[in-house]
């Protein structure tokens, strides 16, 4: 199974000081180890470079720009990535439209948007009470993949 990573798996990655860091690290090498292909769209890349480099004391993790394209390069190596497609903003307009997404959800709609147009089902997130409305789409927590969540489904 492809499984999307959502930005927030991205960033808690980045930083060991993270609570939840090594939970991140443990569920994404059981996905690995299970199979499981991990996939990242350019939204996900775009808004980890605009948090990790935020300063510390606006919720960031003070990176310099230079660092986060390294850990974007290293991301993309390690990662499936799927191309942005002028399909993706289409999909979009439709997804706000048939599920009600107003303001910052719509960010959220993006990436559903995104793995509609790749074909992708199922994405790994610390948020996903944000996704709950897309039941069409499998959404996993770490602690749901550290747990088996993912055993003996369709890779």
């Amino acid at each position: 199974m492809q499984v999307l990573c959502d930005t927030n798996i991205l960033v808690r990655l980045a930083n060991p000081g993270d609570p939840k860091h090594d939970l991140t690290l443990n569920a994404l090498a059981r996905l690995s180890k299970d199979g499981h292909k991990r996939v990242l769209v350019p939204q996900c890349l775009y808004e980890y470079h605009v948090v990790v480099t935020r300063p510390v004391q606006d919720n960031g993790l003070g990176l310099s720009g230079t660092r986060a394209i390294a850990d974007i390069d290293q991301l993309i190596a390690i990662n499936h990535l799927m191309d942005d497609e002028p399909g993706i903003f289409q999909k979009w307009k439709s997804t706000v439209g048939q599920f009600k997404v107003i303001g910052k959800q719509a960010h959220d709609a993006r990436l559903v948007a995104a793995m509609d147009h790749h074909g992708l089902t199922c994405l790994l997130t610390f948020n996903d009470k944000h996704f709950k409305r897309f039941t069409h789409l499998r959404i996993v927590t770490p602690d749901d993949v550290v747990n088996g969540g993912l055993s003996g489904k369709e890779k």
